[in-house]
This record gives C-alpha cells, sequence and structure tokens, in this order.
C-alpha cells in the first residue's frame, strides 16, 4: 500500500463528509481542580466552554482506478480531527464492504489535511475491485477520548471500458465543392462498473500522421465527417485512414477502440475542370508494372483501378489527362537534383501515367484518343520533398478531367 500525505490544503471536489464528535463519547470525568482542563482554552480571566472534539473524513470522487492508464489512479481522503492541539494520535483503515480490512496507515498527532490511497493492500498486493469505506480514528490523549469517523462507500475499479468504432459507408468518396453526406462515425463503448464519460478520436493518414482530430462526452457518440483534416486537407483517393478511440469511464479508466475507413476515389471541382489525386496504386521500384508487385499490393492496385474506371464513367463525353508525378530523393543537391529529374523522375513518371491510360483502355474500354498522358516528375509536389514523413504524397497520379469546349457550347 503507498499512501501519500499533503499536509496543505488542497482544492478538492469532494464528496459527503462524515463526521463524529464528542457528543455520540462518554464524556470525561467532570474538572476536579479550578487548573484549566484538557479540552478548554483560557480567554482572559474567565474560562471559555470547553471545545468538543470533532473527527471527519470526505472523500474526493466515488469511485477511482489504480491502473496504469488510468486518469484517476488514487483516492484521496480528506482528513479533520479538531482541536488538533489535543490529538495524540490517528489511524486510518480501508475496509473492502463485507470483508476484513485491507489497508491501515497511523501516525502521532494531528492527521494529515490530505492522504492519498494507491488501492494496494499494506504488503503492497493490490486490493481487488469492490466497494470500500475507511474509518478515520483520532485519539484525544489526556481527554481520554477515541473518535471515529467513517466515509461514504466509494468504489475500486480495475476494468478497463472496451468499445469498437462503426462507420456509415464501407468506401468514403467526399467530392470538394460539392456538399455530399458527410461520414458517420460512430464510437461504441461498454463499462462493467463505471459509467462511460468522455472519448477522443485520432483519425491517421496513410504515412501514420495525424490527420484529423475529434472528442466528445456520452451519450453523444457520433461524428459527422466531411473528409477534411485539421488543416483542411481532403482525404487521398483510394487510400486506408485509421482511427484510435480513447473511451474514458468515469473513475478514470482508459479503453482503446480502433478502426480502418478506406475511401474511394475522391474527386475534387475546379472552375472548368476535376480533379483525381490517387498515391494509392504501387509499382515495381523504378518501373511502371503494377503487377508485380507483392499479392495484397497487386489486388490493392487491380481494385483502384476498378473504382477509377467506374468513376470516370459518370463523365462521358469528358478529355482525361493522366500525369504522373515522383519523389525527389536529391532536394538538398540542386545538381543532382535536376539530373534526376531530366534523366530518371521525368521518363519515370510519363511511363506510368501510361501504363494507367493502356490498363484503362485494355481492361475498361475506354477510347485511347481521349485519354493524355504527361510525366512531370518532381515538378509540381504536393509537399516539399524534404519532408520525409509526407512525401508519400507527391508520388502520385493525378487525373484531369475536362469538357470539351465545342461539346459544351464553348467557342
Amino acid at each position: 500500500m503507498k499512501l501519500v500525505i499533503a499536509f496543505t490544503a488542497a482544492a478538492l471536489m469532494l464528496g459527503p463528509v462524515v463526521s463524529a464528535s464528542s457528543a455520540s463519547q462518554t464524556p470525561p470525568a467532570a474538572p476536579t481542580s479550578p487548573a484549566v482542563p484538557a479540552g478548554v482554552i483560557q480567554a482572559g480571566p474567565e474560562q471559555a466552554a470547553p471545545i468538543a472534539p470533532k473527527v471527519s473524513i470526505a472523500i474526493s470522487q466515488p469511485g477511482f482506478s489504480p491502473t496504469p492508464a488510468s486518469e484517476s489512479p488514487t483516492m484521496d481522503f480528506q482528513l479533520s480531527a479538531a482541536p488538533g492541539e489535543l490529538v495524540a494520535g490517528w489511524q486510518l483503515d480501508i475496509y473492502r464492504i463485507g470483508n476484513e480490512r485491507e489497508s491501515s496507515i497511523s501516525g502521532r498527532g494531528a492527521p494529515p489535511a490530505i492522504l492519498s490511497w494507491d488501492g494496494k493492500e499494506n504488503d503492497g498486493t493490490p486490493s481487488p475491485q469492490g466497494r470500500y469505506v475507511a474509518v478515520l480514528s483520532a485519539d484525544f490523549g489526556s481527554s481520554g477520548r477515541n473518535i471515529h469517523a467513517q466515509s461514504s462507500p466509494f468504489v475500486l475499479d480495475r476494468s478497463v471500458p472496451t468499445g469498437k468504432i462503426l462507420f456509415s459507408t464501407e468506401r468514403f468518396s467526399p467530392m470538394e465543392g460539392v456538399k455530399g453526406p458527410p461520414l458517420i462515425v460512430t464510437i461504441e463503448g461498454t463499462s462493467t462498473v463505471a459509467k462511460l464519460d468522455s472519448w477522443d478520436v485520432t483519425v491517421y493518414d496513410p504515412g501514420a500522421v495525424p490527420f484529423a482530430q475529434f472528442s466528445g462526452r456520452w451519450p453523444n457518440n457520433t461524428i459527422a465527417w466531411d473528409g477534411r483534416g485539421s488543416s483542411g486537407d481532403l482525404v487521398e483517393s483510394a487510400q486506408d485512414y485509421y482511427f484510435v478511440a480513447k473511451i474514458r469511464d468515469a473513475f478514470g479508466n482508459v479503453g482503446e477502440a480502433r478502426g480502418r475507413l478506406t475511401t474511394g476515389i475522391v474527386l475534387l471541382k475546379g472552375n472548368s475542370r476535376y480533379r483525381i489525386g490517387i498515391s494509392s496504386i504501387i509499382f515495381k521500384p523504378d518501373t511502371a508494372n503494377y503487377t508485380e508487385v507483392s499479392t495484397a499490393q497487386r489486388i490493392r492496385n487491380l481494385e483502384t483501378l476498378r473504382l477509377l474506371a467506374k468513376k470516370l464513367r459518370e463523365f462521358p463525353g469528358f478529355t482525361i489527362s493522366i500525369e504522373g508525378h515522383a519523389v525527389l530523393t536529391n532536394w538538398n543537391n540542386k545538381a543532382a537534383a535536376e539530373r534526376e529529374q531530366k534523366y530518371s523522375l521525368v521518363p519515370l513518371s510519363k511511363a506510368r501515367a501510361e501504363a494507367i491510360k493502356w490498363a484503362l483502355v485494355k481492361e475498361y474500354g475506354f477510347d485511347a484518343k481521349l485519354l493524355k498522358t504527361a510525366g512531370l516528375g518532381a515538378k509540381d509536389p504536393v509537399v516539399p520533398n524534404s519532408d520525409l514523413k509526407n512525401r508519400w504524397k507527391n508520388r502520385r497520379v493525378e487525373i484531369y478531367l475536362e469538357k470539351d469546349p465545342i461539346e459544351s457550347g464553348g467557342s
């Protein structure tokens, strides 16, 4: 058992105070001499009335959780025995209701103002989950009084909340510039002892970087998300975003729930054209081959192409421009960067754009004459290539959809 003592008053939100005074004890014998007896304060030439000894104990909260992840790992008791100058000693005993004493501590003189219990027995063994009370005893010495006070019952809770994260759709495809239905994220939680209190959710992008954050208190447990991160960026197409929820109960226990959201094809609307950015098609290193990769990644690449073709069919008569982009590795050396761009990145990104084009033509029947390609290499990065955590966003294929000006009535 670890009991932490504080001898200065602290601002606590205290539970009910239970106290006892000398009125419930056998009164001391009447004084037999004119000397000032114990419990009496001398005030000038006349004697004041005896001060009745009083003991009280209050709890800081109705329960606590002495676990490593808890935000409330101790139970704090506010102790009082007055008048303090008459107290010869004190003892605090903690009992599990219906069982024997779990823990005890004592001291000389008046008790400390605040004492904290870490939920362990005297030998350091963790006390079991259950309902407890604490009893403060004070020995008022020569007055012959031993007065007790009992706290309100409180709960020691070692259980951790559990939960799960649910999404309103299997694939989320927000569209920039067009207001569509948000993604509804539901955080479900269960607590066996304490009531659920609050939650927070962090969304991580494919690079494991925090993308968005949310928080709330029960019973409100849903998020309506438009797909934008904390910086205002929209989610990427055909990527996995990971949700991690921290679920807290009223006693400070913290549980965790996880979920994975896969995005569909995300369309960004400009003034005269639409843009689709895809960074999830993984190619064999230094090639334009997207099938000679791991089995899981090959399946993922083919599914992304299927989704892309399905989205493009929603825009008949549009010309489609496919641009390949790459990551510049020699970003800190100008001469080396120029060579890398000219001889490696431009031809490689062009070849990869061509690979996407011919997949659409051969597998999905698109008209090759409506598909244009370009290789930009590292010319137009989304983030600085020096940003090692986020530069994966630069390795991408961008697709632009434009309506033929003649067909659209333009000149």
